[in-house]
């Protein structure tokens, strides 16, 4: 894939995909234009990339508590795993050390729990599982939904 750079010239960065997501600048959600999503379109065509446009971030939240911490463990190059991917470095979001030992003694402990349950959503900007914690408060308010994974 070739991109254009400043000064009209044109680097090939050798691309394979192209992945936009909506940017929260100052808390406030700036979603992405049917134009722009177009362009995007186009542009992947042009070069011959796959390309994926993560709306998710804009959907309402329908959930009161955060799934994904039980999902999606953040494991970080200060050795600790964080339980919430947008509060990497904050410690209480910090659920024990990767480096040395092992997680698996402390993954849904009483500290796991807590986080879980203390954790207030509605104060949470829009994050990456947005899409994913709506799916599984789906299932929690109707358990039936469950059987359509097995199918």
């Amino acid at each position: 894939m070739q991109f254009v750079i400043v000064y009209n010239r044109t680097y090939d960065v050798a691309a394979r995909s192209l992945h936009i997501r909506p940017v929260i600048y100052n808390n406030e959600l700036h979603t992405i234009s049917s134009e722009y999503k177009s362009w995007c379109e186009k542009a992947a065509q042009k070069y011959k990339v796959q390309y994926r446009i993560n709306t998710s971030k804009a959907n309402p939240r329908k959930y009161y508590k955060c799934h994904q911490m039980y999902h999606f463990p953040v494991f970080c190059a200060d050795g600790y795993i964080y339980l919430c991917c947008d509060n990497k470095g904050v410690p209480e979001f910090a659920l024990c050390r990767w480096d040395d030992m092992d997680f698996r003694d402390n993954w849904m402990n009483q500290r796991h729990h807590n986080v879980y349950n203390q954790t207030m959503v509605q104060m949470c900007k829009p994050c990456r599982p947005n899409d994913t914690n709506n799916r599984i408060q789906d299932i929690i308010d109707a358990p039936q939904l469950i059987e359509v994974l097995y199918k």
